[in-house]
């Protein structure tokens, strides 16, 4: 699920009589409703999107889509693509289908479902892309909030079912050349990979502005004979006050994230990013 309160301000919402709250995305090219509160669109959806390598034709998901931003930015970016949402929110989903269809999203289709309940048929098939902002908050040693639909968007623990149980789900849906890409606080990272033996990582850490540690990450995953973990530089989000220029390119153009070619490092065993960090 995407969620507010993770991603920073970077749309611009009005107030639409009897539709409620909508949120313009990608200068304005795409129009959103979004949850009370802004509930179902942040930043990250639009850097999950971007980090999506896809092309025409591909059957692509988005696991846990709130109002369908990360699907829809991935459609103005590139045509002919099979979209699906999963969403186990009801209002969430109705909103996503709106959402598809106001904008003129074809090829979009949101599906009502728990991720570890009973998924769609068409599920079996696989797909070629799946992407996913999970919910990864802790369970336990902080208050959770006040609104039902909040904790269930923002926090693991479900049924008993943590981040890495997610993960796993969300693994299981790629075909076999596919991969599976996520956004992801840095310190919950090794959490996410304890049920992805057999996967490489590429680690994208985001950096609010130089100086500050990242505080979350786009992960890409995918099967690999003999697995490596690897970690880029930092994309530095903000140059001053403003967004950079890169930056700009990604939330106001829709353009692809810039993945390093080369710039990578072995991440050790023994790394923040390895390990559950309290």
């Amino acid at each position: 699920m995407n969620r507010n309160g993770r991603g920073g301000r970077f749309g611009q919402s009005c107030r639409n009589s009897g539709l409620g709250r909508t949120i313009g995305l990608l200068d304005h090219r795409l129009a959103l409703l979004t949850g009370e509160g802004g509930l179902g669109v942040t930043s990250d959806a639009v850097f999950l999107a971007s980090a999506m390598p896809v092309r025409p034709g591909m059957r692509i998901l988005d696991a846990g889509c709130g109002v369908g931003a990360a699907g829809l930015c991935l459609a103005a970016r590139v045509s002919g693509l099979e979209i699906h949402g999963l969403e186990i929110d009801s209002g969430l989903a109705k909103l996503a289908e709106r959402n598809a269809a106001r904008n003129g999203v074809a090829g979009c289709t949101i599906h009502r479902a728990d991720l570890f309940g009973r998924l769609p048929t068409v599920f079996e098939d696989g797909f070629d892309c799946v992407g996913t902002n999970p919910p990864w908050q802790r369970s336990d040693g902080s208050t959770p909030s006040p609104d039902p639909r909040r904790t269930l968007a923002r926090r693991e623990g479900g049924n008993g079912r943590r981040l890495s149980d997610w993960m796993a789900v969300c693994a299981h849906l790629v075909r076999a050349c596919g991969i599976l890409v996520a956004v992801l606080p840095m310190n919950r990272i090794g959490d996410a990979m304890l049920c992805l033996e057999g996967w490489s990582a590429e680690i994208q850490p985001l950096q609010s502005r130089v100086g500050r540690p990242p505080g979350r990450a786009l992960v890409r995953f995918h099967r690999s004979e003999e697995p490596v973990r690897l970690i880029h530089s930092s994309f530095v989000l903000h140059d001053g006050r403003e967004y950079s220029r890169r930056t700009e390119r990604i939330l106001r153009g829709g353009d692809a994230f810039p993945w390093p070619s080369r710039t990578c490092a072995p991440v050790p065993d023994s790394s923040i990013y390895l390990r559950e960090v309290t």
